[in-house]
């Protein structure tokens, strides 16, 4: 009976802990990645959230929190072509959406002229139709 009760309780503290997150976590933030080292050609930007894991530290024999977060893409996602010069005009080449850094939803990718050259829609990370 005690050893129930003890894996019960394992239980309930690991689901709490799952559900503990820093309150951070589920804030959207902005996310932005670069062609270049001096960070001048935009390449993306991009929407993200911060996600700590549950760990298990062996020294302890406890569950934790991860000390680095995993950053998830979630929300307005945009891809871009690289500009020649820093004061280029930003021409698109691809925007959609992720949730749960699976794209969701419509997707369109253009060429250099802002012309839509194709249209994807996903549900959860699966494709399901392409025009």
């Amino acid at each position: 009976m005690k050893k129930i009760i003890t894996a019960l309780f394992i239980c309930f503290a690991i689901a709490n802990l799952a559900n503990a997150q820093p309150g951070q976590d589920d804030q959207i933030k902005k996310g932005k990645t670069y062609y270049d080292s001096a960070q001048t050609l935009v390449k993306e930007i991009y929407q993200y959230k911060e996600h700590h894991r549950i760990v298990y530290n062996p020294a302890t024999g406890d569950m934790e929190l991860a000390d680095t977060p995993t950053f998830i893409k979630h929300g307005i996602y945009t891809l871009y072509y690289k500009q020649d010069k820093p004061e280029d005009e930003l021409k698109i080449q691809a925007e959609g959406k992720y949730v749960d850094d699976k794209k969701h939803g419509e997707w369109h990718y253009y060429n250099t002229k802002g012309i839509i050259i194709k249209t994807e829609k996903w549900d959860n990370g699966k494709l399901i139709s392409t025009q």
